[in-house]
């Protein structure tokens, strides 16, 4: 387990590790610029969630459309449509699938159905490719162990579309993994990611 950094009054821990936030921080700007994807390993406590939020921050801008998901909300599949569709309604570069028809489909889908789930991912590659004709779209998964099976299969099935020019992932995982969630971490890993490990302060002082 982390040593949980927030929690300390140590001032020496702390700059440490804003040191190593902010060093990680621009090495992962610097690979999204080069339209790789991203894996942030660590485990709890070590300051994945603050550094993947400071990064959906920072580069997000009039051309950088930023969706940061929590995996522990029970509702993170919706809520990564509801941020797509949010975008795609600022971005007004529709195409005949256009927003009302993904809600429409969003409300119909049967999701125990792969047939019908696939469905509705071809539209959503099809608004990211829209945004990303212009903009760039990035991604941000938090703790990826507790997401649901929806948001793995979104994920493998937009790598496999390989929609790498202007839209990447950064995916934030902690060591603690089962052997489902380690076989995905290895798939992904052949699609032009690179891997970064957040220390652990706990480890340095």
């Amino acid at each position: 387990m982390g040593c949980f950094v927030g929690m300390l009054e140590n001032d020496v821990i702390n700059t440490e590790f804003h040191k190593e936030i902010n060093e990680l921080e621009q090495i992962i700007v610097h690979t999204l610029d080069k339209n790789k994807n991203v894996l942030i390993k660590g485990s709890r406590g070590y300051g994945k969630t603050f550094l993947l939020k400071r990064i959906s921050e920072n580069i997000r801008n009039n051309n950088t459309y930023t969706i940061y998901i929590n995996s522990k909300d029970k509702n993170a599949y919706i809520d990564f449509i509801n941020q797509l569709l949010k975008i795609y309604q600022l971005h007004k570069n529709y195409t005949v699938f256009n927003k009302e028809i993904l809600e429409l489909l969003l409300s119909k889908v049967n999701k125990n159905s792969k047939d019908e789930l696939y469905i509705l991912f071809y539209y959503i590659r099809q608004i990211i490719k829209d945004i990303t004709l212009y903009s760039k779209l990035i991604v941000l998964i938090d703790d990826i162990q507790y997401q649901d099976e929806y948001i793995i299969d979104l994920i493998t099935f937009l790598l496999k579309e390989k929609l790498y020019e202007g839209f990447n992932f950064v995916i934030a995982y902690s060591e603690s993994l089962n052997i489902n969630f380690i076989k995905f971490i290895e798939d992904i890993k052949k699609f032009d990611f690179e891997e970064f490990k957040l220390k652990g302060i706990c480890e340095k002082i």
